[in-house]
Formats: C-alpha cells, sequence, structure tokens
C-alpha cells in the first residue's frame, strides 16, 4: 500500500501552482509560444481546446461583443480540424485582448481538470505525490513536445 501526504484542496493547488506557474511565466496578451500555439496567460493554449470562450467566461473575464465573436471563431476553427497555423495566425490578427495575472490564473485552475484523469485513475488522493505527478505531466507534455519538435522536427497535431 502506497502512504500519500494527503492535502486539502487549497494546498493542492498552490503546490501545482508552485511546480507550473513559474516554468509558464505570464503574458497577458495573445502570443505564438514559438511551437505555432497561440497562446496567453500563464501557457494557456487557445489551439488544442474548443470551449475557449466557455473558459475565458468561466474564469470571469469580460468579453466585448467582437472579443466573443473571435473565441467563438477559434473555437470553430478547431472543432473544424483546422491547422494550428491556421488558428493561431487567426488568434493573432484577431484577439485583442489584454488579461490580468489574477484572469490568468482562473484560467489555468480553470483547465487543471483536464490533467487530472490519469491521477484519478491511479486512485490517488489529493496529496502532494498527486500534485507532483500532475506537475510533471503538464512538464512533460509542454517541454517534451518542445524538446522534440526542436530535435527532430515539427509534431503533427
Amino acid at each position: 500500500m502506497i502512504n500519500y501526504s494527503v492535502l486539502d484542496y487549497s494546498s493542492y493547488i498552490s503546490l501545482i501552482e508552485n511546480l507550473i506557474l513559474p516554468l509558464e511565466l505570464y503574458r497577458g496578451d495573445v502570443y505564438d509560444n514559438g511551437d505555432n500555439n497561440a497562446t496567453i496567460g500563464y501557457g494557456y493554449n487557445l489551439v488544442v481546446r474548443n470551449n475557449n470562450l466557455e473558459n475565458f467566461t468561466n474564469a470571469g473575464i469580460t468579453l466585448d461583443t467582437t472579443q466573443t465573436a473571435v473565441l467563438s471563431e477559434i473555437d470553430r476553427l478547431v472543432t473544424n480540424g483546422a491547422s494550428k497555423s491556421e488558428i493561431t495566425d487567426y488568434a493573432l490578427a484577431n484577439l485583442n485582448i489584454t488579461i490580468t495575472q489574477d484572469q490568468a490564473l482562473s484560467l489555468f485552475r480553470g483547465i487543471l481538470p483536464e490533467y487530472e484523469q490519469p491521477a484519478i485513475d491511479l486512485g490517488m488522493p489529493l496529496s502532494k505525490e498527486r500534485g507532483q505527478k500532475m506537475g510533471t505531466d503538464l512538464f512533460f507534455k509542454k517541454w517534451g513536445q518542445i524538446y522534440f519538435s526542436s530535435t527532430y522536427g515539427r509534431v503533427a497535431s
């Protein structure tokens, strides 16, 4: 039996944030992360999700009608299988928004459940070990792809 260092939810989220946020860094504007992915905040990738509008709204980010329309179009492009390049070019040209660090943090926290399934499948409780697994999974998902892409060529999406 594995003994876990069980944490309350707040401590668990703090652990993940302390592992990941220093690697991601904050940028309030939309930018190309260097791997043809439109990104904002703490590494929030607009290209891999078709629920960006929902995520921004859930994070408490107030959007004007143009920003709402642009996020809806990005979601449509993702849903319809547009290329990373097409989505990134569209986002860079049309999504004029700057989010605060607090908004970026809310956006980051809102997508954490997307990465939880492996730990849940292993039956891991909210714990130091689960937080470290999440941090490691997120680290290798991002930096492993960048290393592989820069060493062996771009990974097809």
